[in-house]
């Protein structure tokens, strides 16, 4: 641990602990097991509760075919504590707003991972 993780890490986590909107993380579990009848794998959902920052817009693109527009944003939060690690393809919520995780950035402070830049779309 470095001085730096001794002072970024809990300073992050109390940030957004006090400024962050509750969030809820969705992680689908492959229980290695399959449903007979239908012969389609068991997957199984596991929920954390996080407080992370309001969703960001980080670029915003228009399908040419559809005019259908589609925004990429990002949502902070908190590597202190966490009983998961975020990998792409999780579902964060945010009141009504369901996002799918499209890429992780883990930002370290030294030799601690401070805060975890999820890019999501809706």
């Amino acid at each position: 641990m470095t001085i730096l993780d001794d002072k970024l890490v809990p300073k992050a986590k109390i940030i957004l602990e006090k400024l962050g909107r509750n969030t809820t993380v969705e992680i689908e579990l492959d229980n290695n097991d399959y449903d007979p009848v239908t012969s389609k794998p068991i997957i199984s959902t596991a929920s954390h509760v996080v407080k992370a920052s309001p969703p960001f817009e980080l670029e915003t693109s228009l399908v040419s075919d559809d005019n259908v527009e589609t925004a990429t944003h990002w949502i902070i939060i908190a590597a202190s504590g966490l009983a998961f690690t975020p990998e792409v393809g999780m579902t964060v919520i945010q009141g009504s707003d369901r996002w799918e995780v499209v890429k992780v950035k883990q930002h370290d402070s030294g030799e601690q991972t401070a805060i975890y830049e999820l890019h999501v779309r809706l």
